[in-house]
Parts: structure tokens; C-alpha cells; sequence
């Protein structure tokens, strides 16, 4: 995953399911929060609803738990 580049990182969660192997919620990596540290990314998705905003700080590198929901971590990601 990079960041300031002309590419879109499209990436995918572990499953939730613990084991069925589909991905629990996929979003646009946008940048890290600090460029030293690969635990928070800022993303694009869906979670409005969650974060207040679409664009948003995300721990990726481990489980997490955010106002009571479970956030998986990064598993892959896809470049276009």
C-alpha cells in the first residue's frame, strides 16, 4: 500500500466468520496516519454510519474494536 501516488489500493479484511475465508469489509487505502507506523491508515468506505464521515482512521494491523464492533484486520490488497 502506498501513498501520493496515481493508484487506487483497494483492500480486503480478514473474514469474519473466523475461518469461511471471504473478506468481513474491503475500502480505499488513502494514506498512512503516520509515515513511520503501519498500524493506522486513513480509508475510504462505507462506514459512515460508524465514523461520521467516509473518510476516516483505520487500525489495520490488528483486531479492533470500535464503539463496540469488531474491525478485522487487513488481509490484501488489489492495485488499479
Amino acid at each position: 500500500m502506498t501513498s501520493g501516488s496515481s493508484h487506487a489500493d483497494i483492500c480486503f479484511t480478514m473474514d469474519s466468520n473466523h475461518g469461511n475465508g471471504a473478506p468481513a469489509h474491503t475500502y480505499v487505502f488513502m494514506a498512512w496516519v503516520s509515515p513511520d507506523n503501519y498500524d493506522y491508515a486513513m480509508v475510504c468506505d462505507n462506514q459512515a454510519d460508524r465514523y461520521g464521515t467516509v473518510y476516516h482512521k483505520r487500525n489495520i494491523a490488528k483486531l479492533d474494536v470500535y464503539n463496540g464492533e469488531e474491525k478485522e484486520t487487513f488481509q490484501f490488497s488489489m492495485r488499479k
